[in-house]
């Protein structure tokens, strides 16, 4: 059963790095000459199994954690998330799924251990059978 997560993965990554396909290939230490900004993103995709007893409420106050997370950890660039809706019954029972760019490893270890984020971990954890971790560095 494990295995019918790759196809549902495989995916997700085709679909961001789409979405964000318009981002440059840069190595790490590339900037921009204009505003001295690094270019390299990291994602960091999650994806969720709520428990079958998961309201929608449930789901809703998560949703609204994950997106709060944004707004108190200066660390995280950008979040997105989204309800699986292909179709084709390969997401192995994750329902919903989640995005957050950093500008560096670093970024992301800080947010991983962050109290506001180890809080909503916390409050996550209540409703969710599992999650699915992936991250990568965007590339062209």
């Amino acid at each position: 059963m494990r295995a019918s997560i790759y196809p549902l993965l495989a995916g997700i990554i085709a679909v961001a790095m789409l979405f964000y396909g318009n981002l440059p290939a840069t190595t790490a230490s590339d900037t921009s000459a204009e505003d001295g900004l690094n270019k390299d993103v990291l994602r960091h995709i999650v994806l969720f199994r709520f428990k079958e007893e998961t309201t929608q409420e449930q789901i809703d106050a998560v949703l609204a954690q994950l997106r709060a997370l944004q707004n108190h950890i200066e660390e995280v660039k950008a979040f997105e998330w989204g309800i699986e809706n292909s179709g084709r019954n390969l997401n192995d029972g994750y329902t919903h799924g989640a995005i957050f760019t950093y500008d560096s490893k670093e970024d992301l270890e800080t947010y991983l251990v962050h109290p506001v984020h180890v809080e909503a971990a916390d409050f996550v954890r209540e409703y969710v059978e599992s999650t699915f971790i992936f991250d990568y560095w965007a590339q062209d």
